[in-house]
């Protein structure tokens, strides 16, 4: 997964690392609404299925996603954070 804004609120990494945990968090406990919320509504989510751009995509994306892959966990600690892109 690549995660990235293009707008002008770009975070310093310890910012976004704060961010990719909540993500995580929120996924971990299938709370689709607030994993959304820490997304920008310009953000690009890239994955093997697909590249999804804002909120709406991307919540199209994990709807399906957590819906296919319900046992699938996520830590913070799979990612590497620069700037605003977060590589697991």
């Amino acid at each position: 997964m690549i995660v990235y804004s293009r707008g002008s609120g770009w975070l310093e990494s310890s910012g976004f690392e704060s961010i990719i945990h909540n993500i995580c968090e929120a996924f971990n406990k299938k709370d689709l609404t607030k994993m959304i919320s820490f997304f920008a509504d310009d953000a690009i989510f890239i994955r093997p299925e697909g590249t999804f751009r804002g909120k709406e995509e991307i919540k199209r994306y994990e709807t399906w996603n957590l819906s296919h892959y319900s046992e699938l966990t996520l830590s913070e600690k799979d990612f590497i954070v620069e700037g605003n892109k977060a590589i697991p």
